[in-house]
């Protein structure tokens, strides 16, 4: 079910989309906590899930990921069924590191 339907739906990804559009200006938190958000609302927009995962996997963000984005980011994605597979892989190399697989919190798991 998704929880906006017709105009709001419509402005709500028109403003994400331009949001990704200009991702260099995207933060790390904001970028998963944009995705995370439109999950909740079951908005579904591969273009947006895209979008999003192209920044996740730039240079300045991607080292700075932790346990909670790497889950926050692959529970969305699962929840709209709009995977990014290049970031699921990359999420996957993350993981089976011992440093970064030794501070995840219980949560993240």
């Amino acid at each position: 079910q998704q929880h906006l339907t017709g105009s709001g739906a419509i402005t709500l990804v028109a403003l994400a989309r331009r949001g990704v559009q200009e991702r260099q200006y995207l933060q790390r938190w904001e970028a998963v906590q944009l995705l995370y958000s439109f999950s909740k609302l079951h908005v579904r927009d591969e273009e947006l899930v895209h979008g999003i995962g192209k920044r996740l996997l730039w240079p300045d963000i991607f080292p700075e990921l932790n346990g909670q984005d790497v889950s926050m980011t692959l529970w969305a994605m699962a929840k709209v069924r709009a995977p990014h597979p290049e970031l699921v892989v990359a999420f996957g190399k993350l993981i089976a590191d011992d440093e970064f697989a030794s501070a995840l919190s219980a949560q993240s798991l």
